[in-house]
């Protein structure tokens, strides 16, 4: 909308998602063999020699898919304000609001979670997301053409701008809650001679009556809220004469609303390592210094020195490998500065130069799924803290050049 010095932009924009997310990488049995020979045995003659034995099943009568479904409401106004001199202003608002229903059945709830209690008091459920988030994104920007002479352009800005997960990482909760699927892992097993039936070792399952005692828990904070970061830059751009342009620029960002992913199911740890790297550790040392005991699990702590599970495995005290809790943190910035230089020649030639300088922190960088987010950490205490360190992804250095040369045909109406 055109309005004197003003030029109003209005939308709004509507997504309904809906997807299913199916991972399940032992649904149809892995057996594991010392040997090609035992390999055989276990074909031919039906000796249950196997190294080991895995599998998923499904406790429905169908795949373990995870259904979800996701809406997004946007809204969006923008004024840009010739204010004159070579002085434009911008300035815009965004609304977001998002919602991730769940349907309440027996492959959504967990029944028995609700009343565990892990570290810090924390209590789960394995069917409910966060209710509808609104993330409001104002910002503001400017280009000034100094003296109008488009010799000397100052740009930059400053505002918050929303974005959104991969969405299998919320998905990660309806398939690891403990009821949609069963699985088992058997070191040498004594009654699962290989079989290329793959329905041979599945047990029949009533859904309504399980009393699941083993499984992982990955469940998204009540209060958890799509990524949000703040972003400022400045920028100089002079034109130098005879083609030469070079340009100035710095860049800030730093996370609102960051992924952080904790594993509540991790205990105090009761003791820190010697020497040097004195770092909490989640064993118990044996006499010789080293681990004895293993000591990283509130429900489940094995026992024999981390060879066995406890016993008497109920629903009250199950073995739980890990319960991730995906939250957000601000804890993460990262900032640039890049210089360029470039030139445009009159036989059609440009070519270019820049150099950037970088650094970046953050506290976590993804991954594929929640657990493997915690786990593949690099960690110098706790698993759990919400610190920074350099990110994956930096490139302190970066030197990036290019050039491009222009062929005009048809007498100049077109070129490539």
């Amino acid at each position: 909308v055109y309005a004197g010095k003003n030029v109003f932009t209005f939308g709004v924009a509507y997504e309904s998602n809906e997807f299913r997310n199916g991972f399940a990488p032992n649904y149809f049995g892995g057996y594991q063999f010392r040997s090609f020979d035992d390999f055989y045995a276990s074909v031919n003659n039906g000796t249950s020699n196997a190294l080991q034995f895995r599998q998923q099943w499904s406790n429905t009568s169908s795949f373990p898919f995870a259904r979800m479904k996701g809406s997004t409401l946007s809204f969006y106004a923008q004024d840009e304000i010739s204010v004159g001199k070579g002085l434009k202003l911008t300035f815009g608002i965004r609304a977001d609001g998002t919602s991730f229903p769940v349907e309440k059945n027996a492959t959504t709830t967990n029944p028995f979670v609700p009343a565990l209690t892990f570290a810090d008091g924390v209590k789960l459920a394995t069917d409910r997301f966060p209710e509808f988030t609104l993330l409001w994104s104002p910002r503001v920007g400017f280009n000034w053409d100094v003296n109008e002479e488009k010799n000397t352009q100052i740009r930059g800005g400053a505002g918050v701008f929303s974005g959104r997960v991969p969405y299998v990482w919320l998905s990660n909760q309806l398939s690891n809650n403990g009821v949609l699927f069963g699985s088992e892992s058997i070191n040498n097993p004594t009654t699962r001679p290989f079989s290329a039936d793959v329905d041979k070792y599945r047990p029949q399952v009533d859904i309504g009556a399980l009393k699941p005692t083993s499984y992982n828990l990955a469940v998204t904070d009540e209060n958890f809220k799509f990524p949000q970061i703040f972003r400022a830059n400045i920028a100089v751009d002079r034109n130098l004469g005879n083609g030469w342009l070079a340009t100035v620029e710095g860049i800030y960002t730093k996370d609102i609303n960051a992924i952080y992913v904790d594993n509540v199911n991790l205990p105090t740890s009761q003791r820190n390592a010697i020497g040097a790297d004195n770092r909490p550790i989640f064993y118990n040392r044996g006499t010789n210094g080293f681990p004895s005991t293993t000591y990283n699990r509130i429900y489940g702590l094995v026992a024999n020195g981390g060879t066995t599970l406890p016993a008497n495995l109920s629903v009250t005290s199950p073995n739980i490998s890990d319960a991730i809790v995906m939250k957000n943190t601000n804890n993460g910035y990262s900032y640039s500065v890049t210089g360029t230089i470039s030139k445009s020649f009159e036989n059609g030639l440009f070519a270019s130069l820049s150099y950037t300088n970088t650094d970046s922190r953050s506290v976590n960088d993804g991954g594929s799924i929640a657990q493997t987010i915690w786990r593949d950490r690099f960690v110098s205490g706790s698993p759990n803290a919400d610190v920074t360190s350099y990110s994956n992804f930096l490139q302190r250095h970066r030197i990036v050049g290019f050039g491009s040369y222009k062929v005009n045909y048809f007498n100049n109406k077109m070129s490539t």
